[in-house]
C-alpha cells in the first residue's frame, strides 16, 4: 500500500512539473513581452544634443536629426528646405536666410539673435537664429515656426523633434483602454511606447490583428486592433497663418505681346492696335536685363501708355533676359542685393510710365537657380502689390525639366501665371506643328494640376514656321532640317503661290501642306482663325483666366473675329 501511494506521488510530482514546464513554454510563447526597445537607439541619436526629426509621421533619416544647443534646437538649412518649408532662401554670397510672406519679407544675417521684417530690425526671441558649422548652415526652429504653417513639439527623453506641416486627410482609432505601442505586430515584440485608453492614433496601415499606426509625440510602431475602436476617416488641418491676396481683373483676359525692339516701333501702337478686337491689355516687350547687379535697359514710351489708356487696353510692360547677351541671369536672381536692383528698377519704371502691370519672361534658366528665381518672384509680388500693379509670369508648359519653375509657388504670389502653349515644335528642331491641339490640351490639364484656373492665362500663337527640308546628299530619305516664324498672311500667300490648297488634320486640329521648289521639301503647319477655335475651345471649357497671344503683326482680321466670338 506504501509502495503503491509512492508510486502516486512521484507520478503526480511528475505530472505537475511537467504541467509547468507546459504552463511555462505557453507563458513564454503567448504572453506579452515586457522587453522594452532602446529609444535612443530607435530614434538614433548618438548623444545628447542629437534631436531626431519626426515629420508626417515618418522618421526622417539619421543623417537629417536636429540639433540640440544652448536650450535651442536647431535644424540644417537644406532638412529645412527640402523637407520642411521650401520658402526659407539662403543666400550664400551675404550670409542671409530670407522668408518672404504675402507681407513682408523677413532676413537675418548669421550669428545674431535680431532679425528684420522689411526694413523694420525685431529684437531676438529665439537665441541665435543662425548658426554656420563649417559647410553646414543651422537655423533655430522656434525661428522658423514664427512664420512657417506648420505645428511642432519638442519632446525629451529622447529628444525629438514632431513636425506636422500638411493639411491632409488621415484614418485615426482611438484606444479603448490603456495598451502598447510595439515595434512590430505581435506581444513579443518589444514596447515603444504606452498609451492611455482615449489616446488618438493614425493609421498608417492596416493587418488582421494589429494597425500600424503614429502617434502624436513621434512612435510608429503597432498596436493591437482588439484595443482600440473602429477607425475614422478625418483631417489633420495645419493653419495658415498668411492670406494670400492677388490683384484680378473681373473681366477674362484678352492679352497679346507686342514686340518692341526700338524706340520708334512705340511710333506705331495705333496702327498695331487699329487691326485687334477685344484686346484688354498689351505687353510691350520693353525692359531687359543689361548686366550681372540687376540693371535694367528701357524702350518704354510714355506716349504708349497714355494712347492704350485711352482706348481701355492695360500695359503690362515685359522684363526679359533675351536681349543683352553676357548677362548670367543666375547671378542676378542669385544675391540678394542684386535682386533688390532688379526690383527696385522694374517698380520705378512701372511707376514713371504709369503702368498696369509688369509680365516676366525668364528663360533658358538652369534648374540651379530655380529658388533664386522664385525668391525674385515673392519679393517684385510684394513691391507690386504695394504700387496696385498686377504681376503675371511667363512659363513654359510643364514639363519634368521645367518643374524648377514651381508653377503652384509662383500661383501664391504673383497674380496670373501664363502658359506658353506654343514652340511644340521650334528653330533647331524637326519639322512639325508649333502648336497642335493635343499639345494645347495638355499644357492647360497639367498648368490647372498646379495653379487656380482663375489664375491661368493659355498663350497661344498668331504665327507658324515655314519648314525647308534639305536632302542630304546621297539620301532621298533623310533631311537638313531648318525653318522660319512666318505670320498668318504669309502663310496662306506661300500656299496659294505654290499652288497647293491645304488639308485639315483633324489629329492636329490645323491644316497642313507641303510642296517642293528647287529640289527642297517644304512644309507648314497653320495657325489660322480654324485652328485658334479649336484652341480657344480648349481655354473656354477649362474657364481660365484667360488667353494671350505672340505675337501682335502676325495675325488677320479672322483671327481676331475667332478671339471675339469666345470673348465672353
Amino acid at each position: 500500500m506504501k509502495k503503491q501511494m509512492k508510486l502516486w506521488i512521484t507520478a503526480g510530482v511528475t505530472l505537475f512539473a511537467l504541467l509547468a514546464v507546459v504552463v511555462v513554454v505557453l507563458v513564454k510563447r503567448y504572453a506579452p513581452s515586457n522587453e522594452r526597445v532602446n529609444l535612443a537607439k530607435y530614434f538614433a541619436l548618438d548623444s545628447k544634443s542629437d534631436v531626431a526629426i519626426v515629420l508626417e509621421d515618418e522618421r526622417l533619416d539619421k543623417s537629417d536629426n536636429a540639433m540640440l544647443a544652448d536650450g535651442h534646437v536647431y535644424v540644417r538649412y537644406d532638412v529645412l528646405h527640402d523637407a520642411i518649408d521650401g520658402r526659407y532662401y539662403w543666400d550664400e554670397s551675404e550670409s542671409k536666410l530670407l522668408y518672404t510672406t504675402p507681407q513682408d519679407t523677413f532676413w537675418v544675417e548669421s550669428g545674431t539673435d535680431n532679425y528684420y521684417k522689411g526694413r523694420k530690425k525685431v529684437a531676438g526671441e529665439f537665441g541665435e537664429i543662425v548658426k554656420l558649422h563649417g559647410n553646414e548652415i543651422w537655423v533655430n526652429f522656434s525661428y522658423v515656426a514664427l512664420n512657417s504653417n506648420l505645428q511642432y513639439h519638442f519632446y525629451k527623453k529622447p529628444n525629438r523633434l514632431v513636425v506636422f506641416n500638411e493639411t491632409k486627410k488621415i484614418e485615426q482609432v482611438e484606444t479603448t483602454k490603456d495598451t502598447e505601442i510595439r515595434l512590430r505586430g505581435g506581444v513579443k515584440s518589444p514596447i515603444l511606447s504606452d498609451v492611455m485608453s482615449g489616446t488618438k492614433l493614425t493609421v498608417l496601415k492596416k493587418y488582421d490583428n494589429w494597425y500600424q499606426v503614429s502617434s502624436k509625440d513621434g512612435f510608429q510602431g503597432f498596436v493591437k486592433s482588439s484595443k482600440v475602436s473602429d477607425s475614422k476617416k478625418t483631417t489633420r488641418k495645419i493653419k495658415m497663418k498668411w492670406e494670400y491676396n492677388h490683384c484680378m481683373k473681373d473681366d477674362r483676359i484678352e492679352m497679346a505681346w507686342h514686340q518692341v525692339t526700338s524706340v520708334f516701333a512705340n511710333t506705331q501702337i495705333a496702327n498695331v492696335l487699329a487691326k485687334t478686337k477685344g484686346l484688354t491689355v498689351v505687353s510691350p516687350t520693353w525692359f531687359y536685363l543689361v548686366d550681372n547687379k540687376g540693371g535694367i535697359g528701357s524702350l518704354a514710351s510714355a506716349d504708349y501708355v497714355t494712347y492704350c489708356h485711352a482706348h481701355d487696353i492695360e500695359v503690362w510692360g515685359l522684363v526679359s533676359n533675351l536681349v543683352a547677351k553676357g548677362v548670367d541671369t543666375g547671378k542676378v536672381l542669385e544675391k540678394t542685393t542684386y535682386r533688390e536692383n532688379l526690383v527696385s528698377a522694374l517698380i520705378a519704371k512701372a511707376i514713371e510710365y504709369k503702368l498696369d502691370g509688369i509680365n516676366v519672361d525668364i528663360e533658358s534658366l538652369k534648374p540651379e537657380f530655380g529658388d533664386a528665381y522664385i525668391q525674385f518672384i515673392r519679393e517684385l509680388s510684394l513691391k507690386c502689390h504695394a504700387n496696385d500693379l498686377i504681376l503675371s509670369v511667363d512659363n513654359y508648359v510643364p514639363s519634368a525639366y521645367t518643374s524648377f519653375y514651381n508653377r503652384s509657388e509662383q500661383a501664391r504670389y504673383a497674380d496670373y501665371i501664363i502658359t506658353m502653349a506654343y514652340d511644340e515644335h521650334y528653330a533647331g528642331s524637326d519639322a512639325g506643328s508649333v502648336s497642335s491641339l493635343g499639345y494645347v490640351k495638355e499644357a492647360t490639364t497639367n498648368v490647372l494640376k498646379e495653379v487656380p484656373a482663375d489664375q491661368a492665362i493659355i498663350a497661344l500663337p498668331f504665327y507658324t514656321r515655314l519648314w525647308e527640308l534639305t536632302p542630304k546628299k546621297g539620301s532621298k530619305s533623310k533631311y537638313t532640317t531648318s525653318s522660319q516664324a512666318i505670320g498668318m498672311t504669309q502663310a496662306d500667300n506661300l500656299a496659294s503661290v505654290n499652288g497647293v490648297t491645304p488639308t485639315w488634320d483633324a489629329s492636329l486640329g490645323q491644316d497642313f501642306v507641303e510642296y517642293e521648289q528647287n529640289g527642297k521639301k517644304y512644309q507648314i503647319w497653320f495657325e489660322n482663325a480654324k485652328s485658334l477655335e479649336e484652341k480657344l475651345k480648349v481655354v473656354t471649357k477649362n474657364n481660365v483666366a484667360g488667353v494671350s497671344f505672340w505675337k501682335l503683326g502676325f495675325e488677320n482680321e479672322a483671327a481676331w473675329n475667332m478671339v471675339i466670338k469666345y470673348s465672353n
